[in-house]
């Protein structure tokens, strides 16, 4: 996560609503997705969710993006 706090830090203004995605396959055994809003250097939302199953690194990303829409 601190790392993350960086990136956003690094591009962007306090004001901005920044949000973050990321995921992970590891084929055959888990695979998952989170994201992460920010704005005026505070966190304001993250979900996190790990499949016990592997879907496809596309799933992932659109799992991912499509959480934080909706929490949008």
């Amino acid at each position: 996560m601190t790392e993350i706090k960086q990136l956003i830090q690094g591009n962007s203004h306090p004001e901005n609503l920044a949000i973050c995605t990321d995921w992970s396959v590891v084929r055959g055994i888990k695979s998952g997705w989170g994201f992460l809003a920010e704005a005026h250097r505070q966190l304001l939302a993250y979900e996190i969710l790990a499949h016990d199953m592997t879907p496809s690194s596309m799933r992932l990303e659109v799992e991912a993006v499509s959480a934080a829409i909706y929490w949008m």
